[in-house]
């Protein structure tokens, strides 16, 4: 999905999807700090050890002693390592060592946006769902139903990362950043913290740790503000999140440009696409009407679509394991993918263990999965015939996720699975192997790849049960 709007009119774009999962949360986040600091609530200054003093190390250091909001603001809190994550995370962090003097150094600190979360509810004094809720989303006009977050162990918002949001909501975010903070005549936001958050505070170009470590492209070493990255073009920046998640604003050309997509590519390459073909033809005189194009674009919009699974019809093989009940002996695998791993990295929620029991129920035009994960049973349906179902996914303590499903036999003998994230932009494909009595089961993402360090390719070999599983188990 990619949505322009310029002077107040947005042009087409096109969005399969509902709300996606979106580390522009960070942008967000720091947005609710800034209302917190333009009521008078909160300062740049504000010493974090003064907001959670029970969580201070008994002899904190000098430049522990300096961290302010503002430093977790630049991303330049001054520590070389995010902290652990899970229960204990906030006091953790507030253990690390601050080897730099706070605010002198650019190091990439997840954890750090997630303080700024827990500094939201503290001082606002409210779940900060409802303080989002009330002072940005309802007077911003956003979609409140495609607003909501992930919760870390301990009941705060994963702010680093956990909002979900539609393509037109975070076009109304950065529509705010654009107005210096007004909307609809209410000051929202600061002119002051609209043009500190809008404009580099920090030197980002070594990389993403004082270091140099993890060299960013082109574009994301032009400096930092608050959550906001600046652009290489002159006087532009940008919300951003993984995958190509981006609010890019244009201030001279009152543009801004809001894209919701997989990149897994060169993301330069990108921009630089917005600023030499975009930005180039842009005039201030309006076209003249040409209904014959502006049809030809409705045409193309309407028949965007991502393309339908393929059908085949069932095998001998699907007939002759129908019903079977299968007990995975060897290795794991799981529907959950890198964005919902075994052990989720930004909130130490202990997901899954794994699929432990699993069956098929083939008909011609779908498949009933029967699966035992976390001593739980689920049953699914997987559509065969070139269509998707709709499934909802949930672990404890976790933001149920919605799931597309949809299954092809490959070959007499492989049955492939492909789960497509409604909410993120991720695709896991399983395709499970049959042999006499035993199956063999490859997962893997095959689309949106970022996260795939923290939960790689699995493998697993699954036997046949004979009888009741526990029974033969035990």
């Amino acid at each position: 999905d990619g949505t322009p709007k310029r002077d107040g009119y947005v042009f087409t774009g096109w969005n399969p999807a509902v709300a996606a999962k979106v580390t522009e949360s960070k942008t967000y986040t720091a947005t609710g700090i800034g209302i917190l600091i333009t009521q008078g609530k909160l300062s740049l200054d504000t010493r974090i050890l003064d907001l959670f003093p029970e969580f201070a190390p008994e002899q904190p250091s000098e430049n522990l002693q300096k961290l302010c909001i503002r430093h977790l603001l630049t991303m330049s809190c001054g520590m070389r390592e995010m902290g652990p994550e899970g229960y204990g995370w906030l006091p953790n962090f507030l253990k690390m060592n601050v080897d730099y003097e706070p605010g002198s150094v650019f190091m990439y600190n997840s954890m750090g946006t997630n303080a700024l979360g827990a500094v939201i509810k503290r001082v606002s004094c409210m779940d900060p769902e409802d303080f989002f809720r009330k002072e940005l989303y309802e007077k911003l006009g956003m979609d409140l139903e495609q607003c909501f977050w992930t919760k870390i162990p301990d009941g705060y918002i994963w702010s680093a990362g956990g909002l979900f949001a539609t393509t037109e909501n975070n076009l109304r975010l950065m529509q705010l950043y654009l107005q210096n903070g007004v909307w609809n005549g209410e000051r929202i936001l600061s002119e002051e913290y609209v043009r500190l958050a809008t404009t580099a505070q920090i030197d980002n170009s070594i990389g993403y740790t004082p270091e140099g470590g993890i060299i960013p492209q082109f574009e994301s070493k032009q400096g930092y503000g608050y959550q906001i990255w600046m652009n290489s073009y002159p006087g532009s920046y940008r919300s951003d999140g993984a995958q190509g998640q981006y609010g890019i604003v244009f201030p001279r050309e009152n543009l801004i440009v809001v894209i919701n997509e997989t990149l897994e590519g060169d993301s330069d390459e990108l921009f630089q696409t917005i600023y030499k073909i975009l930005l180039t033809s842009l005039r201030d005189d309006a076209l003249p009407e040409n209904e014959a194009e502006c049809q030809k674009l409705r045409e193309r919009m309407r028949r965007l679509a991502i393309p339908a699974p393929a059908c085949r019809p069932l095998t001998e093989t699907a007939i002759r394991i129908s019903g079977t009940e299968y007990s995975v002996q060897e290795g794991t695998f799981t529907f959950l993918t890198a964005f919902e791993p075994r052990e989720f990295r930004n909130t130490g929620i202990r997901v899954s263990d794994g699929i432990d029991h699993f069956s098929f129920d083939f008909k011609e035009s779908c498949c009933e999965m029967r699966y035992v994960e976390n001593g739980k049973p689920w049953d699914i349906n997987i559509a065969m015939d070139g269509t998707r179902s709709k499934e909802i996914l949930a672990v404890e303590k976790h933001t149920p996720t919605k799931v597309l499903f949809s299954g092809t036999w490959v070959s007499e003998t492989v049955f492939e699975v492909k789960a497509r994230w409604i909410e993120s932009t991720v695709e896991k494909t399983i395709c499970f192997m049959f042999d006499d009595d035993s199956v063999s089961v490859e997962a893997k993402l095959t689309l949106g790849t970022l996260g795939a360090y923290k939960n790689p390719d699995e493998i697993a070999v699954a036997r046949a049960l004979v009888g009741d599983p526990q029974e033969k188990e035990s």
